[in-house]
């Protein structure tokens, strides 16, 4: 099986992606993988800004969801399938110029490595047992 750490702002577009390259699908706005896999939605990650706020003298941190350099927020999902979405997408690209685009544009549906390759984020949120 391989692990995919996907976080994105484009969802939608994430979404088009999976069904085409055949990884999920969707029925009733319900996404799941597909040949065994799994799908993780975790949505918008937050975490504490340095911040905080005193409410009847108890001190809680401020939090903010993780966003891109533009402001956009991310959308996190794991999913677990037995399928190469690499070597899918290098299949279908020639073919399918949004597939190519999400290639030329990796960092836009994963976290890079400082290979530049797709790979598990530092800190995880959550993690496949």
């Amino acid at each position: 099986m391989n692990d995919y750490n996907i976080r994105t702002t484009d969802y939608p577009g994430l979404i088009s992606l999976g069904v085409l390259m055949g990884a999920i699908t969707v029925k009733d706005n319900i996404v799941t993988a597909t040949n065994g896999g799994h799908w993780d939605y975790i949505g918008p990650i937050y975490k504490p800004t340095g911040a905080t706020t005193v409410v009847n003298g108890v001190i809680t941190p401020v939090m903010a969801s993780v966003k891109n350099l533009s402001g956009v927020e991310y959308v996190h999902v794991n999913l677990r399938t037995p399928l190469s979405l690499g070597q899918i997408a290098n299949d279908m690209a020639t073919a399918h110029p949004e597939i190519a685009a999400g290639l030329a544009n990796l960092g836009s549906y994963f976290v890079l490595g400082s290979d530049g390759n797709a790979g598990a984020p530092v800190s995880p949120y959550r993690v496949y047992l």
